[in-house]
């Protein structure tokens, strides 16, 4: 996770820790997804930004039609 130009760089870029001490004497790694770490907060946040993308695309072609 890098420095970012933008807020929509940062979708789909949820921070990921390890969690050393709570796992201790697992065989294995235990891993949490910070969620609340996304721009809105959410887990909701890719499909958001694909609508807001098809909308957008939707606006676009509507305003460049030639209606009869």
């Amino acid at each position: 996770m890098g420095l970012s130009t933008g807020i929509l760089d940062t979708i789909g870029d949820t921070a990921v820790v390890q969690l050393l001490r709570v796992a201790e004497g697992f065989p294995g790694q235990l891993l949490a997804k910070l969620e609340g770490f996304n721009p809105t907060g959410s887990a909701e946040d890719r499909s958001a930004a694909a609508a807001a993308a098809a909308a957008a695309a939707a606006a676009d072609a509507d305003r460049h039609a030639i209606y009869p």
